[in-house]
């Protein structure tokens, strides 16, 4: 061992040293600046959403048990200028006289559904004068009513010509007797009313002159129109 140990000793006497060590040794990438290459930082361009295609409406076919509803059409004009005369009874008996009315359109809404049948409004002025024929005593004298009047008129036209209607109205009635005797005095006397009637009217030809008929509380009309 002892001799082993002194061979090697020479051997190291006689090796160069190395270079130095890997510590003693710089490298010359430590002696180099280290650059490092920076690519341009670009912003990502901005989102734009693509406009929505444009979807062509469709048309949807009816199905053949489809019917489309009908269209509400106009009523006849309920605008018009009628004469009558009359018939009422009273006092046991008939009397006789004349009476006028116009009328004009009321805007309240149809009641009667979409059809062959419609319907309108109607607010009617006008007065009646009516008289009775009496006998007391062997003396003739008469009792004479005017009415002035205003009402409304639901006209239902089951075409464009016939028309039937309920009506009320209001008045005030104004009557005095005449024909007494001298010596006596005519008495008179008044008072608010309020009727009921139903009544007809028909275009003949379907044109502007139209019929009329109507029966209430006084009695019995008929008579001639005008309807524009």
């Amino acid at each position: 061992m002892h001799s082993l140990a002194s061979i090697l000793t020479v051997i190291s006497a006689f090796t160069p040293a190395a270079a130095g060590s890997a510590a003693e040794v710089s490298s010359p990438l430590r002696e180099l600046p280290l650059t490092v290459a920076q690519a341009p930082i670009t912003q990502p361009p901005a989102f734009e959403p693509s406009p929505a295609p444009v979807v062509a409406p469709v048309a949807v076919a009816p199905t053949p048990e489809y019917g489309a509803p009908p269209q509400r059409q106009a009523a006849p004009s309920n605008r018009d200028l009628g004469l009558w005369a009359v018939l009422p009874y009273n006092y046991g008996g008939f009397g006789y006289g004349l009476g006028a009315r116009y009328a004009l359109p009321l805007p309240i809404p149809s009641l009667l559904p979409a059809g062959r049948i419609r319907d309108n409004w109607s607010i009617e002025f006008g007065a009646d004068y009516v008289r009775f024929s009496l006998g007391y005593l062997s003396n003739d004298y008469a009792v004479n009513w005017f009415l002035p009047v205003a009402g409304v008129r639901w006209n239902v036209w089951l075409n464009d010509n016939f028309a039937v209607y309920p009506k009320a109205e209001a008045g005030y009635e104004v009557a005095w007797v005449s024909g007494y005797p001298s010596g006596y005095t005519s008495p008179s006397y008044g008072g608010v009313f309020v009727e009921g009637a139903v009544g007809l009217i028909y275009k003949l030809g379907g044109g502007n002159l139209t019929l009329r008929a109507e029966a209430g509380n006084f009695g019995l009309k008929g008579g001639i129109g005008a309807a524009f």
